[in-house]
């Protein structure tokens, strides 16, 4: 039996089906909406899933299970066109926040190809973006219970759209680093083949520490190897930030200069407070610019760039991002990017030495940089720890020894930041960057180790018994545990030589004392060595040698007579 969808906004479904089922229900106000239920094969109990809009939307601490991760969702973030954005996290790592998108299924089964094409394109465009700084950490793409799921990095922040409705105008400093900042970003995506194709505000975030970030690669289109002769069928992108050069059916051509054209456009309304006029652009008008003369932030250099992005006629625009990034360099500040916000260590056993991983600091922007680092965090290690060029090599390693968790997910942090800038009469004219950069590692525990703790000289025998003949000598040894785990063991000995206790446990990092008795009787004088045998309850035995000096009574005679007359 089909469970039935109830009206109620708040309604929560859940059932088993033995395959996926898609159906419609009128909801309270009258409307036909449509809902896709997704069933667990067999008896398996379905993820609850949550009404939102008009879709059913997974539900909070539901489950998702990837290739490469276990997530669990926390609240929906977003909805698009063609999916949902779930704030989500790793359990397995605590550190990781994630932005997971759930691709709708098609309504309608000719809908697939299209769907599968989407999704494949998205997967392609996240994961050349990727190594970016300034773009969202790709993590896997995959399907589980018939849905396309891509797991991003989740960027934290205000979207630059609200910042300007609430700040405008913005400082200065602000328009041109972020201005930098989208360049660089940009650049790299249509070195790799990728133009962004909806870029506004909207999909602009603004992080706590004041870095941009670029998101949202749903319309984004991919010309690298075999792909550089294909024309999409559907091209979508926002009112407002297209170039005019599109046909009468409008369709067009995305290249590089389609997205320059919108960057031009955010320029712009980062100074003015809204997005040019269109119309203006439309007639070809050489004043479009014009009005952003009046504004308090205005930079005239600015102004001659973002006249020259929003050209009519696209032979007069920037040929590529890198053209226009270099040109805005000549008027911006220094603008700090580091080339990877996580460093994965992996599992390393306590004691081992760890191969230090890397990472580079260069200016996007302008000037000359310079900076330190510093880490946050006792066991991470960091060369250099401060640097005064453009591009600036770092590496990064772990001291185990300072991490006392075992066996779990520990995560460290490093700090890279620059100098405010000031201006001859102390003003600040831009703010320093700071960058965070996370780092994570397990420590695995050492098995149990036995060793002798302490020999009374470097060539020494841990165990010297010295005694007369005929009676018993006795001397004493340390067995120390240097693994995170506890050891069980026992003493074998030789003849008549015994030590107590003859076996017991130790724990990390404690010592068992054991005292060790022989028999001299029927030994002539002088030195006998042999050995003990310690066998831990798992790993190699202990050979410990033992030295035995038997002296006869006249030599002991003379020992406490010599030491009586002050002899040596």
């Amino acid at each position: 039996m089909i469970p039935q969808a109830a009206g109620n906004v708040n309604t929560w479904v859940e059932g088993r089906c033995s395959s996926p089922w898609n159906y419609v229900h009128l909801d309270t106000r009258g409307n036909f909406c449509y809902y896709e239920l997704t069933f667990s094969p067999g008896d398996a109990g379905l993820a609850k899933r949550k009404r939102y809009e008009d879709h059913m939307l997974l539900a909070p601490g539901e489950r998702v299970p990837g290739r490469q991760g276990t997530y669990v969702v926390d609240r929906v973030a977003g909805m698009g066109s063609f999916g949902a954005v779930y704030s989500a996290r790793d359990p397995a790592l605590p550190g990781r926040h994630v932005a997971l998108k759930e691709f709708f299924a098609p309504r309608h089964p000719r809908e697939r190809g299209s769907l599968d094409a989407l999704f494949e394109r998205e997967r392609t465009v996240g994961d050349l973006a990727s190594p970016h700084p300034l773009m969202p950490t790709f993590y896997e793409a995959f399907e589980a219970d018939g849905h396309h799921y891509i797991a991003q990095e989740f960027i934290e922040g205000a979207t630059l759209d609200l910042i300007i409705l609430k700040r405008h105008p913005l400082p200065r400093a602000w328009t041109l680093k972020w201005a930098v900042s989208l360049c660089d970003a940009l650049a790299f995506l249509h070195s790799r083949g990728v133009v962004h194709h909806d870029l506004k505000p909207a999909n602009i975030r603004i992080t706590p520490q004041g870095h941009l970030a670029l998101l949202d690669f749903g319309a984004a289109q991919y010309f690298g190897k075999g792909h550089e002769h294909e024309k999409p069928i559907d091209l979508y992108g926002t009112e407002g930030y297209l170039p005019p050069e599109l046909d009468g059916d409008g369709q067009w051509v995305a290249d590089a200069r389609t997205d320059i054209f919108a960057v031009g456009c955010i320029l712009y309304e980062m100074i003015a407070g809204t997005a040019p006029d269109q119309e203006s652009i439309n007639q070809r008008s050489m004043y479009v610019t014009n009005s952003l003369m009046q504004q308090p932030n205005a930079d005239l250099g600015m102004i001659r760039l973002i006249n020259k992005a929003l050209s009519y006629n696209t032979e007069y625009r920037y040929a590529s991002a890198n053209d226009f990034l270099l040109e805005m360099r000549q008027i911006a500040p220094p603008v700090l990017l580091v080339t990877k916000k996580h460093l994965r260590f992996g599992e390393v056993t306590r004691g081992q030495s760890v191969t230090p991983q890397h990472l580079s600091l260069y200016n996007a922007g302008g000037g000359q940089i310079r900076g330190e680092i510093k880490p946050r965090t006792a066991w991470v290690m960091v060369t250099p720890v401060a640097f005064h060029h453009n591009r600036q090599e770092v590496g990064v390693g772990v001291d185990t020894s300072r991490i006392a968790e075992r066996g779990q997910v520990v995560s460290g942090r490093l700090e890279i930041n620059t100098p405010d800038i000031h201006d001859e009469e102390g003003r600040i004219v831009s703010q320093g960057d700071r960058w965070f950069v996370e780092c994570s590692v397990m420590v695995t525990p050492r098995p149990g180790v036995l060793v002798v703790a302490e020999r009374p000289a470097p060539n020494s025998p841990p165990i010297a018994l010295a005694g007369r003949r005929g009676q018993e000598a006795t001397g004493v040894f340390h067995l120390r545990n240097d693994g995170d785990t506890s050891v069980e063991f026992t003493v074998d000995t030789v003849g008549a030589i015994t030590a107590t206790p003859s076996g017991g446990r130790v724990e990390p990092g404690q010592e068992a004392t054991i005292e060790v008795q022989a028999p001299t009787a029927g030994l002539p004088a002088g030195v006998h060595e042999t050995t003990l045998t310690v066998r831990p309850a798992a790993g190699p035995a202990l050979t410990v040698p033992l030295s035995l000096h038997v002296q006869s009574p006249l030599a002991a005679l003379k020992s406490v007579f010599g030491r009586r007359e002050g002899r040596p």
